[in-house]
């Protein structure tokens, strides 16, 4: 397995250096601050990655104050309880994406939603407990119980909403590989303990958060010219 300064090392190289490297990651939001985030804000950035799948971005972002409107500000309440015809009613206004299995999703995961308040008292209380070592475990959590929540569709909002998380890109699969892990998306119990297996071992070696991992593997990733 290659080091995690081997993988530093080749983003410092191949994106000008540790300064500005490092001068573009973001980074994982506080457990207060997850803590502060509402209810909605979780169903709203889960549904609009949903929706930004397979579509141009920014129009679903031009959209998304109709879909605001829509959805009553993505209340959990409200949205688990709409019906099929409340939901096909939605579409017909023109105002929001016209397609079935993503408009009820938004039904879907607001279902699931109440069921973690109802087991953490609320979503901040779940994320914000969420621990590295159960990475994979919190991902395949979503992908099972979740709507149209797998891939890097869950991973994508966890990191817009300030979760410390990886987010498994075409590069950072291709530096995982590069580096003697995982070779394509986890779809296995096996693949899936590798994957945590590694990031144990970076974060050992560094102390780095998710977030970085992540962001410098993608950056490590192809040829480094002279």
């Amino acid at each position: 397995m290659m080091s995690f300064t081997e993988i530093e090392e080749r983003a410092y190289a191949r994106h000008g250096g540790a300064m500005q490297v490092n001068a573009t990651l973001n980074s994982p939001l506080s457990s207060d601050e997850i803590l502060a985030i509402s209810d909605d804000r979780w169903l709203s950035a889960f549904s609009k990655i949903v929706f930004q799948t397979g579509f141009n971005w920014s129009v679903i972002d031009n959209k998304w104050p109709a879909f605001e409107e829509a959805f009553a500000n993505f209340n959990l309440r409200y949205c688990a309880s709409l019906s099929d015809e409340a939901l096909e009613e939605k579409m017909k206004g023109g105002k929001i994406v016209k397609h079935w299995a993503k408009v009820s999703s938004i039904r879907e995961n607001a279902m699931f939603l109440l069921d973690l308040i109802e087991e953490h008292r609320s979503l901040g209380e779940f994320f914000a407990s969420w621990k590295a070592e159960d990475f994979t475990d919190n991902i395949q959590l979503l992908k099972a119980r979740g709507n149209r929540l797998g891939g890097r569709v869950g991973q994508i909002a966890l990191r817009r909403l300030g979760v410390d998380t990886l987010v498994l890109s075409a590069d950072v699969v291709g530096a995982l590989a590069q580096a003697g892990s995982i070779n394509k998306m986890p779809n296995s119990k096996k693949a899936w303990a590798l994957l945590q297996e590694t990031i144990d071992q970076w974060q050992a070696e560094t102390a780095y958060s998710l977030n970085k991992i992540s962001q410098l593997l993608g950056l490590s990733y192809g040829d480094i010219y002279e």
